[in-house]
């Protein structure tokens, strides 16, 4: 069964937004995430193509900030670098280590 997130990213950083969709990604051979991720009008476009370079399309729909969730979605819940969602919380510093911007 596949578990269905939502997450409000707008007021995160690029690097949290990427550490997160890097994190999905690897994890979904093992666990079945969905994720609604709403994040900042700038960060749009990088977002989708990160989550296409990870061959993530079917893992995410990106939702602009100030467009709605849809009614589908849970609750959504924000996402910040002091208190991650699930496996971002455990993967976070070796995958910003990859990227380069820390760790």
């Amino acid at each position: 069964m596949q578990q269905i997130d939502a997450v409000d990213a707008t007021r995160s950083s690029w690097e949290t937004v990427a550490a997160y969709v890097l994190t999905v990604c690897q994890e979904r051979d093992k666990a079945s995430l969905y994720s609604y991720l709403q994040v900042a009008a700038d960060l749009v476009e990088p977002t989708k193509r990160l989550v296409a370079d990870m061959n993530g399309d079917d893992s995410f729909t990106i939702v602009e900030e100030g467009d709605d969730f849809p009614g589908s979605s849970p609750a959504p819940r924000p996402l910040s670098p002091d208190h991650p969602p699930g496996a971002l919380s455990v993967a976070r510093g070796a995958i910003l280590k990859a990227l380069g911007v820390g760790g």
